[in-house]
């Protein structure tokens, strides 16, 4: 196999002296040799020498296209997750939990849901929208467009805009961070030993508990809502249709920022109360990657309405479902704009756990 040498630049050091001087800046690279698979190679300094100017000059070249932080350049249309100061709802109820003021046993959904509840949250999409429109103003192109208003997880928004603008939206007074929106990939899940590996079967026998009167948020791919390992209907459901329409009807949710929903379209039965698609604005979760189903299955499977030991049951198969779709069907990855609104949603809705089954390659890059 033939050699290659690469040259990496690996370190870019400044030292100041505290004396009145500078020490010059150094560089060092990494001369290496691919060999049958093998990495080898030594540091070498490159100040002064012409590998050192030709490495500049190729970086230099390279930002000319692409910012060298994100891979983006300035006219580059992103989605941009604005956080600000002022205290989300869920911030608001935690505070006031902890002071034991107001609340006695009120729950966040019913909190959400109340007048003080209803009043914060038009406050908060006010003030939001008062900041987008400086954005707005700060682009005299018009490109800037809202995703989506956060009142429950986070006091914040999404938009599309320019990647140029994002240090300007950062500095401005009412902005507490701000960041390009990660995708997400999905991790392969395992089905048929989670229930033994983790114990849950010890506890259906032991304790008697199967997940009664738990609801699981699941924020993924999807469910075939058809599928027979949900037939059975939980014997104890927390969430019926009638509290879903009630939640709709009071509650700001991120799923109706395109129309208008009813419990009669996204309540499909006592197991699934509540469904929708974030990344294809839509009631249908059916479809793209079974990934989704997969996950469903293990936390929460029940088995078929016909008699089959052969079917398989999930960790807690009394649990209901809350499905919040946020992987396209048209495209890959699910964007943190998405999952938000999954989550501001889910913590609307008063389910018990969330779910996120989500990968990203290297860890987190982002804030």
């Amino acid at each position: 196999m033939r050699k290659r040498k690469q040259f990496f630049s690996i370190a870019l050091a400044v030292m100041l002296i505290v004396t009145g001087t500078f020490t010059p800046t150094k560089a060092y690279a990494a001369e290496v040799d691919e060999s049958q698979g093998i990495i080898e190679g030594s540091f070498s300094e490159l100040e002064g020498s012409p590998k050192l100017g030709e490495l500049n000059r190729r970086l230099s070249a390279s930002n000319v296209q692409k910012n060298m932080s994100f891979g983006y350049a300035p006219d580059d249309i992103v989605e941009i997750i604005v956080e600000l100061w002022e205290d989300s709802l869920l911030d608001t109820y935690s505070k006031k939990l902890q002071a034991g003021r107001e609340l006695g046993s009120q729950k966040f959904r019913d909190f959400a849901a109340s007048g003080t509840g209803k009043n914060l949250s038009q406050s908060l999409i006010s003030a939001q929208d008062n900041v987008i429109k400086k954005i707005s103003d700060l682009d005299t192109q018009g490109v800037v467009s809202k995703i989506y208003n956060y009142t429950s997880a986070l006091n914040g928004f999404s938009v599309r805009a320019k990647y140029s603008l994002l240090e300007e939206i950062k500095n401005l007074p009412e902005v507490k961070r701000a960041y390009v929106a990660p995708t997400f990939e999905l991790i392969k899940p395992t089905m048929k030993e989670s229930v033994s590996f983790i114990g849950a079967d010890q506890t259906w026998t032991e304790l008697g508990y199967q997940g009664e009167g738990t609801v699981v948020a699941i924020v993924d791919t999807g469910l075939e809502t058809g599928h027979k390992v949900f037939e059975v209907q939980p014997s104890s459901p927390r969430l019926s249709k009638n509290d879903i329409q009630s939640i709709i009807d009071n509650v700001e949710l991120s799923a109706e920022k395109n129309e208008r929903l009813t419990a009669d379209n996204v309540f499909v039965s006592s197991k699934i109360p509540f469904v929708y698609d974030y990344a294809d604005a839509d009631i249908d979760v059916s479809g793209g990657d079974d990934h989704g189903t997969h996950v469903a299955g293990i936390v929460a499977a029940s088995g078929s309405a016909v008699p089959d030991d052969s079917v398989f049951k999930g960790v807690a198969p009394e649990a209901q479902l809350v499905i919040l779709k946020v992987f396209s069907d048209y495209d890959s990855g699910a964007s943190t704009t998405d999952i938000l609104a999954a989550v501001d949603d889910a913590t609307k809705l008063g389910v018990d756990v969330i779910n996120m089954s989500l990968g990203s390659t290297a860890g987190f890059t982002y804030e």
